[in-house]
């Protein structure tokens, strides 16, 4: 009988370990805030390789790094750095936004990185540059693994006065006259084809961004984007301003 038991429950964490390997990753923009400590390998689009150790302390970054630059038949090729060189990484994090720099121990050089972690894979994509020379700017792609530590709730799941509703005006454009309502986005935000988090990411909306709102479903908005298929998208309210614009009196 003993033996039975142990079978049976070797089998049950089998089964839970498969759901829990087969559990959807959070999106970008249900997660409130990214914790990026670990190993990552950073491939610069002009050349250059990073690989990268990085620790996380709420907000601070810290860590090093090693730069490499290898030509078509593998060897170290001739850089400002001489093929290789060591550094310290120090910078913040905020959401899924990052901010960076990496100074290196040759010739003194600092590399600036910006990046946000990706809604599909939890890698990062960003840019770099070096202050010091206008010429030397990339976009990079890095390879890890970011995890999510505050997933905001699901619309089901918060109390009816946090959710921002415009109310009856939020209509079709073309039904507001001529008036239209408009949205700004508070952070970085992922666009769904739909109207609800179930739906798929179709982009991003960046912090800042104003965009006209084409119409509303519960606390979503479906927003006019050029970036995406289309040419719209959705929301979540609560990462969005909306504003009532209205045409200037004529005088």
């Amino acid at each position: 009988m003993t033996r039975i038991l142990s079978i049976v429950a070797v089998c049950l964490s089998i089964g839970t370990a498969r759901v829990a390997a087969q559990s959807p990753l959070p999106s970008a923009s249900a997660c409130t805030q990214w914790n990026v400590a670990g190993s990552w390998v950073l491939a610069q689009s002009n050349g250059p390789v990073v690989h990268m150790e990085l620790r996380q302390t709420d907000g601070a970054l810290s860590g090093t790094a090693k730069y490499t630059f290898k030509g078509t038949g593998g060897g170290l090729m001739w850089t400002p750095f001489g093929g290789e060189a060591d550094g310290i990484v120090e910078g913040t994090i905020t959401g899924a936004s990052l901010s960076f720099s990496i100074k290196w121990d040759k010739d003194n050089r600092t590399g600036q990185y910006v990046a946000r972690v990706e809604p599909t894979d939890h890698g990062l994509r960003g840019r770099t540059f070096d202050p010091a020379d206008a010429n030397s700017r990339a976009t990079f792609k890095g390879s890890g693994a970011a995890v999510c530590t505050s997933i905001r709730p699901a619309p089901a799941d918060r109390n009816p006065s946090q959710v921002p509703n415009v109310g009856a005006e939020t209509r079709p454009v073309k039904g507001l006259g001529k008036a239209s309502w408009t949205a700004t986005a508070k952070d970085d935000v992922d666009i769904y084809n739909g109207p609800g988090g179930e739906f798929t990411v179709v982009g991003v909306m960046n912090a800042g961004t104003s965009v006209p709102i084409v119409g509303q479903k519960d606390d979503w908005y479906q927003l006019k984007l050029a970036n995406v298929p289309g040419g719209s998208g959705w929301v979540a309210g609560d990462h969005l301003t909306t504003v009532l614009i209205r045409p200037a009196r004529p005088k």
